[in-house]
């Protein structure tokens, strides 16, 4: 009976799918930045992570009671710069059809200032499993502020105890649409750690 029911559903599946190249996503990526926007917002926050990279990150095991450290290194993609400007962008101004009032543009640093302030929790969330290598996390602040920053979570293949941060994305004022391969984290710009 099994055989049958693998059969049927291979009789039917099979043929039934078609992949289509729409576009390459930086082709479908129409961000109308200018370089000096860019280039401001890179060097603001290259000046900071020269500063910070590589931080670490402390969990205490509640099981043995033992400090254990993870590595960070942020790393900021061209996207995730260019949106620091997202109101900027014609695609999001009056009379667009992504505008929307409650968008406003993040500080130059509050996506890198977010995560160094929570590297405490960051290396908690990864010591207990709920963030793996791989991930993509959407980080929110859960101050009341709005910002979300969506962060790929890389494991450096020459140290198992660093993680490479790369921040894709981010918003302030409203929501990003839910991924399902998103996972969430809620965390606080200034922690009581």
């Amino acid at each position: 009976m099994e055989y049958l029911i693998k059969k049927i559903l291979k009789e039917f599946v099979e043929g039934k799918v078609k992949f289509k190249v729409i576009d390459n996503i930086s082709n479908t990526i129409n961000e109308e930045i200018t370089n000096l926007q860019l280039n401001l917002g890179r060097e603001i926050n290259n000046r900071k992570l020269k500063r910070i990279n590589p931080f670490v990150g402390k969990f205490i095991d509640k099981k043995t009671g033992k400090e254990r450290n993870i590595s960070f290194n942020i790393l900021p993609s061209n996207h995730y710069l260019k949106r620091l400007y997202r109101t900027d962008d014609p695609e999001y101004m009056l009379g667009s059809n992504k505008y929307d009032p409650k968008i406003v543009n993040p500080t130059a640093l509050e996506g890198i200032d977010l995560i160094y302030n929570n590297r405490n929790k960051l290396a908690e969330q990864i010591l207990i499993g709920r963030i793996k290598d791989g991930d993509v996390v959407e980080v929110t602040s859960a101050d009341g502020s709005n910002y979300h920053v969506i962060v790929k979570f890389d494991e450096s293949t020459n140290d198992m105890s660093t993680y490479n941060l790369h921040l894709l994305t981010q918003i302030k004022g409203v929501d990003f649409y839910n991924k399902k391969y998103q996972k969430k984290l809620n965390l606080y710009p200034n922690p009581k750690n």
